[in-house]
């Protein structure tokens, strides 16, 4: 885990930010996103934000930060938000928040004006709930739990200056004095027919409140016994709204108030806690994706991230592959990722469907992830702060182009070099396969000779051997078969020399195809394996 950086106390205004804005970033496309299965985690975040007006979880997710520090900002607010008494309070506080935006939606649909500043009230009675307590309960469990992020810290100190300020004690009392009052609102209702006659109560019995009491003990529901606050179904049909429109009729002090009230102070929401609410969700709503994960036993961890070109991450994996086979109780494969040194490129071979792309995945979610402040899958991992992750994986070609899917590539690669600078990350996989075996050689050399001429971290997925002997940049990881059984992939990666043609003599081998067993069955003895090893692989 990296160390958590304290900043000296100032004007707070972000969990996400150490600063009064979010600093300038490049922002990761929906392709890379898409390529690195990424964009299932975004959507996953979106959805669960949807409600929350204040925070764009769909670009804050494909902006990665440029600072270490701001990366440790937001990791000491996930450290802190493993911490049960925090949890609780931030929870709490995301409880009412959310009572409070409801509110406010439905007062901004409203279709009558008596409906829609009684909506008003309500959002600002959860309102003043939520930040008095927010206030008493978030320092005390940050204090308890003995929590170290500048970012909770500030939104505490800020909290409670806000609510210790004169505007919030008007607001408060204000409130209180409407909520009061619209309590305090009695009415007799008579039906006859097609008519309705509303009245103030006079102090008659109140028959259905008798009937009630008579029958409670018949009663198998759990409603609530104490009265329903007006308005509190959301959208009124006409019938209730010219109920309503009688009742103020008869309170028109009262309801002249809450309109006062409505045009006076449109927003309750102070606009830093407003943020600071849409914000955390950023936080919880990640927590929320890996609790499954770690339940299975899968480790998660927060990055060591700095400017050293280097990784290492241990049993580390695809997040979005982990969540599918975690739902589904299947076991998940998990690698060690290691560049140290002048290494810059992972190069990655092996058999189909050994696992070589979901590696490759992992590698370009790893730094994005890192980028973001969040906790990354594995555990003991050191991550280079790239300002990017630019990917090329293969695409159907496209029956509106005119320049075939090799000329695709091309143009895609094109925009991918020149898009890249000395931090991008690239993730490669099995670019060019479209050609033949020498064009192939030839232009996959040409880019990760580029990319070494960049010093860009990057990975390479290919069938091409000799891609990792290009020089002390690049490193073979090849992805295992089974010993006893060439045909069963195991999903592991190791770091070897590459040798395709081992691997296909021993496919061959376990069907009976070698040069020697071709020959005893054909009757002509044969040479060993080892004089003629047969047809050269792409090396």
């Amino acid at each position: 885990m990296s160390s958590v950086t304290t900043r000296a106390p100032g004007t707070f205004a972000s969990v996400l930010h150490p600063g009064a804005s979010a600093p300038p970033s490049r922002q990761a496309s929906d392709d890379t996103l898409h390529d690195l299965a990424l964009d299932q985690v975004r959507d996953r975040m979106v959805a669960a934000t949807r409600t929350v007006g204040s925070i764009d979880m769909e670009a804050l997710f494909a902006s990665p930060l440029d600072d270490p520090d701001d990366v440790r900002y937001r990791q000491a607010v996930f450290a802190d938000l493993r911490l049960e008494p925090v949890v609780r309070a931030v929870d709490g506080f995301e409880d009412l928040v959310k009572t409070v935006l409801m509110h406010e939606n439905a007062a901004s649909q409203a279709h009558y004006a008596q409906e829609r500043d009684l909506w008003h009230l309500h959002a600002a009675d959860a309102y003043v709930h939520a930040v008095t307590a927010l206030a008493t309960s978030l320092p005390a469990a940050l204090e308890e739990a003995g929590a170290s992020s500048d970012a909770l810290a500030g939104l505490a100190r800020h909290v409670q200056t806000h609510v210790a300020s004169s505007d919030f004690a008007a607001l408060r009392d204000r409130t209180a004095r409407l909520v009061e009052g619209v309590a305090d609102v009695r009415v007799d209702i008579l039906v006859r027919g097609a008519k309705v006659t509303v009245a103030r109560y006079d102090g008659e019995t109140d028959l259905e409140q008798e009937v009630l009491e008579t029958f409670a003990r018949f009663r198998q529901d759990a409603q609530a016994s104490h009265p329903r606050p007006l308005g509190s179904d959301l959208g009124l049909d006409h019938v209730q709204a010219a109920i309503l429109g009688e009742v103020a009729r008869l309170y028109p002090e009262l309801f002249d108030d809450l309109a006062s009230f409505a045009q006076e102070v449109p927003d309750v929401v102070e606009p830093v806690l407003r943020r600071a609410a849409g914000e955390l969700l950023f936080y919880t709503t990640y927590l929320e994706l890996l609790r499954p994960l770690e339940a299975a036993g899968l480790a998660t961890c927060l990055p060591d991230v700095s400017t050293t070109k280097a990784l290492h991450v241990r049993d580390t994996y695809d997040l979005a592959l982990a969540r599918v086979r975690a739902s589904e109780h299947k076991p998940v494969v998990t690698n060690d990722l290691e560049l140290h040194g002048e290494e810059r490129i992972v190069v990655i071979s092996g058999p189909n469907q050994g696992g070589k792309t979901t590696a490759a995945r992992t590698f370009g979610q790893l730094h994005h992830l890192a980028a973001l402040g969040c906790p990354v899958p594995g555990r003991d991992a050191q991550v280079f702060l790239a300002d990017r992750v630019l990917t090329q994986f293969e695409r159907e070609e496209s029956l509106d182009s005119l320049e075939g899917r090799l000329g695709t590539d091309l143009a895609r690669m094109h925009r991918l070099l020149d898009a890249a600078t000395p931090r991008s990350v690239v993730v490669l996989n099995e670019v060019f396969s479209s050609t033949t075996l020498e064009d192939a050689r030839f232009l996959t050399r040409t880019v990760l000779e580029r990319l070494i001429e960049l010093d860009v971290l990057a990975v390479c997925v290919t069938f091409i051997d000799a891609m990792s002997r290009l020089g002390p940049q690049t490193v073979s990881v090849v992805a295992q078969v089974d010993p006893d059984d060439p045909t069963r992939r195991t999903l592991r990666l190791e770091r070897r020399e590459a040798d395709g043609r081992a691997y296909a003599l021993a496919l061959a081998a376990k069907y009976g195809l070698t040069q020697e067993h071709l020959g005893r069955r054909l009757g002509g003895g044969g040479a060993s394996d080892t004089e003629n090893p047969g047809t050269e692989v792409a090396s």
